[in-house]
């Protein structure tokens, strides 16, 4: 409603054109949550093999999502695909950003060897696992939050997420590369605090989070 008169709004909620594709929007949304619930509760039930790889992830984010993600073993990588397609459209059920970090941890964790593993020891599995992301991929939230954050710039949870991605990302390692590169993150984020700023200097949202990212930035050696 940002933006609309309320009157403008509840009067075009009414036509009969709009209510039908607003219901049509409901179901698919409703069955696309039954399909993630569903998928979620069959990975952690019966977790697939590691040579399970996904050939349904596109179709997860293209439109024949659930059935084809139905005929498929459960993977982490169809249920980010579906979290994606829903957070894009609406980013505010913090559920979905809750499953798509339970997902992110899981494929992160699942790719480190475990105690029982040796090098060379098993070389199929170290196939297996070279898929498998061994670090947070920065780049696809930050892409993925700000495309949320257009949609509502006063999102709690897409800017929870953010947050929550920078840090993830912040502790994954500790080498001079990486804090010159957490340190480009951090200025660009500042920037982006800027365009948001532009458009509503009320939005407190922003604010905060540019307060959280300067305090970070201090914590890399930079400075506001």
């Amino acid at each position: 409603m940002h933006g609309q008169k309320r009157a403008e709004y509840k009067a075009r909620l009414l036509q009969p054109d709009t209510r039908a594709k607003l219901g049509s929007k409901a179901q698919q949304w409703n069955h696309l949550s039954e399909e993630l619930l569903k998928q979620r509760r069959r990975l952690f039930a019966s977790p697939p093999p590691l040579s399970d790889t996904v050939t349904t992830t596109e179709g997860a984010a293209n439109g024949g999502d659930a059935a084809a993600a139905a005929e498929t073993a459960p993977s982490p990588e169809v249920l980010l695909a579906l979290t994606e397609k829903m957070l894009s459209v609406n980013p505010d059920p913090s559920h979905l950003w809750n499953i798509r970090r339970e997902m992110l941890v899981y494929l992160i964790q699942s790719s480190q060897p475990s105690a029982f593993d040796t090098a060379g020891d098993n070389q199929e599995g170290d196939d297996n696992n070279s898929s498998k992301p061994s670090t947070l991929d920065i780049e696809a939230e930050l892409k993925l939050t700000a495309h949320c954050l257009q949609r509502n710039p006063k999102s709690y949870s897409a800017w929870f997420h953010r947050k929550w991605a920078l840090v993830y990302f912040m502790n994954g390692t500790s080498n001079q590369e990486h804090w010159a590169n957490m340190k480009s993150i951090l200025q660009s984020e500042l920037e982006l605090c800027a365009q948001f700023l532009q458009l509503d200097e009320r939005n407190f949202h922003c604010w905060n989070f540019r307060r959280f990212v300067v305090g970070l930035l201090g914590s890399c050696g930079g400075s506001d």
